[in-house]
């Protein structure tokens, strides 16, 4: 029976579904999924599915905000490589929008537990995500004291630049005919 759906339209279903999706993770998903006609998992499913529509009736929809789809940022992070400042804000936003989902699913007074499970399998890494917002602003520009070298070159780079204004005035000034 596993791959007799087709006359389900399952397919056309999760097409029409997916526009709803405001996450391009879960869209994936959905659409890469496959009906399962395994008890346990369609009650588990379906558990999951009444407290999401109980949750969302009650307090309003889980909040998503700084959620990314950052998986070409851990690819390139795995492999050593640098980040630049826009990806490295996007990794640390996770953080943000994870405890948004925790602070939502804590408050919810109802029975939450299959989505529970779900929200407490999620890492915030709130140290990182602090290390870099102290590094990074929300423009993805660098601050000085991002690291020393970087104060250091930023500082001889003012000097150099108010030196070079100030040659320059004296010039105008000596040759102004």
């Amino acid at each position: 029976m596993d791959e007799n759906y087709q006359g389900l339209q399952f397919d056309e279903i999760k097409q029409r579904i997916s526009q709803y999706c405001s996450f391009s993770l879960g869209k994936e998903k959905l659409l890469a999924s496959k009906p399962s006609f395994n008890r346990l998992v369609v009650q588990l499913v379906n558990n999951r599915l009444k407290q999401a529509i109980n949750m969302a009736v009650s307090y309003g929809p889980m909040p998503f905000g700084g959620i990314y789809d950052i998986t070409n940022e851990v690819l390139l992070a795995q492999k050593n490589a640098v980040l630049n400042p826009n990806e490295l804000l996007k990794v640390a936003s996770q953080a943000y929008g994870i405890k948004q989902i925790y602070d939502y699913t804590s408050a919810c007074k109802c029975e939450k537990e299959e989505i529970g499970n779900l929200v407490n399998s999620l890492v915030s890494f709130e140290k990182t995500s602090s290390a870099i917002y102290k590094c990074i602003n929300n423009s993805g520009e660098l601050y000085d004291n991002a690291s020393s070298t970087l104060a250091s070159i930023r500082k001889k780079s003012r000097t150099l630049q108010s030196s070079i204004a100030s040659k320059y005035n004296q010039f105008i000034q000596k040759n102004s005919s």
